[in-house]
Order: C-alpha cells, then structure tokens, then sequence
C-alpha cells in the first residue's frame, strides 16, 4: 500500500535537524512560528552527554523536547517509541494515510541520501510524508544535512524503509488539525524556562544536562588528553562538532536571533547583550579548532591552557546568560 501527502514543502534548517523539521512541519500545517521560537519552546538548551562512548554532547532522546512542545505549541502531537518495528510501520502507514507528518529520531548511520564522509553525532531527524508498503520505500524530509565543511543542504525523496524501521529510535506524529496561534509572552516564558533549566537544573533522567552537563564535558576531555590520549585522538572530532554545531553554536544563534525577530526585546543596553553572545560564540569556535588542533598534535601540553580558557568562558557565558534572563524579564 502506498500513501504520500502531497504538496509538502521544506526548507533548509538554519542551525539543527531537530528543530528545522520541527519549523518545517508546522510550516506546513500554516503554523506562523519561527525556528528561533520552536528551539526554546521546546527547550533546546537541555543538553546532555550522550552516553555512547563517543564523547557526543547533544540530545540523547526526543521525548522531552516532544513534550515540551505538546506543553507550549500543540497538544496534538503523538509520541512512540519500542522495539516493536511493525507496530511502528503500520502506525507510520495510519498517521500518513491520514495526513499527519511524522518525525524520527533515527540512528545517523541508517541514512544513505548524504555524501558526508564522517557522521560526527549518532543521531538524526528527519520527517516521513509517504510510505509504500510494497516496494519498501519511505518518502522523507531532511533539512539539515552537514557536509564535512559545516554547509547545510536539504533532501526530499525516497529512502529504504527498512533501513529507516529498523534505525528508528523513537517517532513523533504531528496531527495536521490546523495552525494554532502562538503568542510573544509563550514564547519568552519558553525562553526564561529555557535559561533557568540550563543554568540550574543538572539530572535528567540520570543524565547531567544544560550547564552541568557541559561542565563535566569539559573535565571528561581534559582527562581523556592527560589520561587516554588515543582515544582522545580517535573522538577529537566528535567533540568539536558536538560543541560548534549541535549544542553551544546553535544556543549562540538562537539567542542573537531573539533580538532580530522581536522588536521589544531592543531596547535599553541590547547590542551590548548581542556584542557578548557573539564574542562568546566566536570563544566556542576558538575552543573547537584548538580541539581540532590538539587531536591531531602529538605534543598535549597545551591541554591545561586550553582547558583554563573554557572554563573562564563557562563563567562568562553563565553571566551573559543571566545577564539576558534579567533582559528578557523586565522587556518582554
């Protein structure tokens, strides 16, 4: 059996795969909404260490953002996951039948529609808008492919459906009921929620998050350098990417993007708020090439400089960070 939604329309992501489909998706359904809005209401700062083995620091399950958004966006959104694949195809088959564009959270290595030489994160998303039974095929939406230059592109096509089935982690159905209005103060309540999770919350689910999680990040490198240099040279990638495009890049985008797309958060001292963001994304990139350069050095006595220097950015970051929850409060 075969089932396509038709005249469906995507756009290349601006800074992630979860929260470009996410746009995308809503895009469809006429939701006027922004990527910049669906990445803090669905709290894309809570940030945790995947426990891989690979020193990736990014989402390790859609879930939590899954159910921020049905808090904040829509109720009208359905979460799956297990290990029962025909259960979920047959569900994927309904939902699509139906008109509802499903989002899943597959494992990277499942995807061949891409020519990047490396997968640095071990996680993907992407959205299925058809599903053919007999010849075995998905049609899917990916926004956010990275090349190994950091150059995002968009693929809209066929795909192998049991390469897909049997790599998916969990799914989420979107149920096309038409858009829903979306107010400013949802939006930066989502923000400030945002901000105070990062900054003061530390477990979920066993997992150290936001703030906490980043710090211990960076002690798991520093003795991963001083104590298991191979490994270190092995994953050193990893976590450049993990810093510059999954985590602390976009959090630095979507911030500076707050004040492009809302005119009432510009006032008083606002460019200097944006002048510190910037400077400490452009910090974050520094960190990252010196992770690049370190991994493929053969002398690591630079490890304790380089380590020093992130910590003071952590700290500097938390006071911009504070500094902005205390702009947004009083502005907003």
């Amino acid at each position: 059996m075969e089932s396509i939604i038709q005249n469906i329309d995507f756009s290349v992501g601006r800074y992630s795969c979860g929260y470009s489909l996410f746009y995308n998706i809503f895009s469809n359904y006429g939701y006027e909404i922004s990527e910049t809005d669906i990445y803090f209401l669905g709290n894309g700062m809570a940030f945790d260490i995947i426990p891989d083995g690979k020193y990736n620091f990014g989402y390790s399950s859609m879930k939590d953002v899954i159910l921020n958004m049905k808090n904040s966006i829509t109720d009208k959104i359905d979460f799956y996951s297990g290990d029962d694949k025909k259960y979920l195809e047959n569900k994927m088959l309904e939902e699509v039948s139906a008109g509802n564009m499903i989002a899943l959270y597959v494992y990277a290595d499942c995807l061949e529609h891409h020519d990047i030489k490396a997968i640095r994160y071990p996680f993907h998303l992407l959205a299925v808008y058809g599903v053919d039974t007999v010849r075995r095929t998905a049609y899917i939406g990916d926004s956010y492919i990275v090349n190994d230059k950091g150059q995002a592109s968009l693929y809209m096509g066929k795909a192998d459906l049991d390469k897909i089935m049997s790599s998916t982690k969990e799914f989420a159905v979107f149920k096309n009921t038409g858009k829903v209005d979306i107010s400013r103060k949802t939006v930066f309540d989502s923000v400030l929620n945002s901000i105070n999770v990062f900054l003061n919350y530390e477990y979920k689910d066993g997992l150290l998050i936001g703030n906490s999680g980043l710090k211990k990040f960076v002690r798991d490198i520093d003795e991963l350098v001083r104590f298991n240099e191979p490994i270190f040279n092995q994953y050193h990638e990893n976590i450049a990417a993990a810093l510059k495009w999954i985590s602390l890049g976009p959090m630095m985008k979507n911030i500076m993007n707050l004040f492009d797309e809302n005119e009432e958060l510009r006032v008083k001292d606002y460019e200097m708020i944006i002048d510190e963001f910037q400077k400490i994304e452009s910090e974050w990139i520094k960190f990252s090439l010196n992770i690049i350069k370190l991994g493929y050095s053969p002398k690591k006595d630079k490890i304790g400089v380089i380590i020093e220097n992130c910590n003071n950015l952590i700290g500097r970051q938390e006071s911009a960070l504070a500094g902005l929850y205390e702009h947004i409060k009083t502005s907003a």
